[in-house]
């Protein structure tokens, strides 16, 4: 499986990005599988989806010695993409 790309601080995220938040590949699989539901009506199994992870999220990584933005948690993975790509 192709590696999930991470990001050292909040100003590399789309604005919109922190309301998709996920602690592993596959909670974010399933994040995606939910919105594609919303969306299309849709169902797809969470294991093609984690295939597409790393194409829609990134980890949080900061900086050695940055701060940590009190609104990320570091290690966990948030949506890359902005709502339009998504779409």
């Amino acid at each position: 499986m192709e590696p999930i790309g991470f990001f050292t601080s909040r100003a590399d995220l789309p604005a919109d990005a922190v309301n998709i938040s996920a602690d592993s590949r596959r909670a974010a699989a399933l994040k995606l599988a939910g919105i594609i539901c919303d969306r299309t009506g849709s169902l797809i199994t969470t294991s093609l989806l984690t295939y597409i992870v790393p194409d829609a999220f990134k980890r949080y990584q900061p900086a050695s010695g940055a701060t940590v933005d009190p609104a990320l948690t570091r290690g966990c993975l948030y949506r890359y993409l902005t709502r339009g790509k998504l779409d």
